[in-house]
């Protein structure tokens, strides 16, 4: 999930480079995984102030728990701001992915135990994993 958490850290440097942004996003705070806090604090600090000023943001959070050697890093990230609309459909797609990854795993574990301990045999698991993939772009198909 490391590219995942670089999208994220991509997503936020290039609000931090250009706060118009905040106006048009569709993000919200589900789809962020590894800086949901970091997010929360910066929605808040646009609120406040209608844009992102990293020394005043950085002075703001001095006492909260490690966001402002987020703010830091990201200011160090390099993503262009033109690419944003790419990054932030990137992220939903595989916050989504993820959640369809998630749900299959969970249960091809189960067929696999199943088949481990022989309650089915290798042609019933192939035909029931193959049945899970189907269910999973049915049940997943409207999350798009």
């Amino acid at each position: 999930m490391n590219n995942y958490h670089d999208l994220e850290c991509s997503v936020l440097s290039c609000l931090l480079i250009n706060s118009e942004l905040m106006k048009t996003t569709v993000l919200e705070e589900k789809y962020f995984v590894h800086y949901k806090r970091v997010w929360k604090f910066m929605k808040a600090f646009y609120k406040k102030y209608r844009k992102f000023e990293p020394e005043l943001m950085v002075v703001m959070c001095k006492d909260k728990y490690k966001i402002a050697q987020y703010i830091i890093m990201l200011l160090e990230y390099e993503p262009t701001a033109l690419n944003f609309d790419l990054y932030e459909r990137q992220l939903i797609e595989l916050y989504e992915e993820s959640k369809k990854e998630q749900w299959l795993r969970n249960k091809v574990m189960d067929l696999a135990n199943d088949f481990y301990l022989k309650n089915i045999n290798s042609k019933e698991f192939l035909d029931k994993v193959n049945e899970l993939y189907n269910a999973a772009e049915e049940l997943f198909k409207n999350d798009d």
